[in-house]
């Protein structure tokens, strides 16, 4: 029970760093493409430990995705990393979808009103 509670304080630590690099606009693109996934892989792990830090990273992940949708395609490396951040956040949310499902009522209807942009920018 003590390494749980370690865990958990470390994870709660852990989140708000990932949170942390995806908005500093001074690191590198392919840093912000492993916050987005080590998010995702995250929740996967600890499910409803999770749940604190679910809205936040919704309202992250909706603003990186809006941020996919009005790109300059005569910049190639853009364009690149624009893919690759939407193969990431589309990563992130299945896995957070996923869990959400299994957990209690009230999660899933957090989860309610970010799937209008969840399906519109997965059908980009």
């Amino acid at each position: 029970m003590v390494e749980s509670q370690s865990i958990l304080e470390g994870f709660r630590e852990y989140v708000p760093l990932l949170q942390n690099i995806m908005t500093n606009r001074n690191l590198q693109r392919e840093a912000k493409l492993g916050a987005v996934t080590a998010i995702g892989d995250t929740y996967l792990m600890t499910k409803d430990d999770f749940l604190p830090f679910l809205e936040d990273t919704l309202k992250l992940f909706s603003s990186a995705a809006e941020q996919c949708v009005d790109v300059n395609v005569n910049d190639d490396d853009l364009v690149e990393y624009v893919v690759k951040l939407q193969g990431a956040l589309i990563e992130s949310y299945t896995c957070i979808v996923q869990e959400v499902a299994n957990s209690q009522q009230e999660t899933y209807k957090s989860l309610e009103i970010y799937v209008p942009g969840i399906v519109k920018f997965c059908i980009i």
